[in-house]
């Protein structure tokens, strides 16, 4: 998404919401983001996408540790 966002960013095209590329960040794809903003230099100089993006990881990661507590019983 973010390369197609980028894509369409070059060609003055409709971009793809940030609310839409912090949902998928959040429902797990900010792997992707992080290397988006790295390989493709998208949205790498927007200080407030990246705050976004790290309160995004940080609930991620912690949803991830409270579901793997939970299932192994801590």
């Amino acid at each position: 998404m973010f390369a197609i966002d980028k894509n369409n960013a070059i060609k003055n095209k409709r971009r793809i919401r940030e609310n839409t590329l912090h949902l998928l960040c959040l429902s797990g794809g900010w792997p992707g983001a992080i290397l988006a903003i790295k390989l493709l230099r998208h949205k790498s100089s927007k200080l407030s996408f990246k705050t976004v993006l790290f309160f995004t990881i940080l609930t991620n990661c912690t949803i991830v540790i409270l579901i793997y507590k939970s299932i192994i019983g801590l």
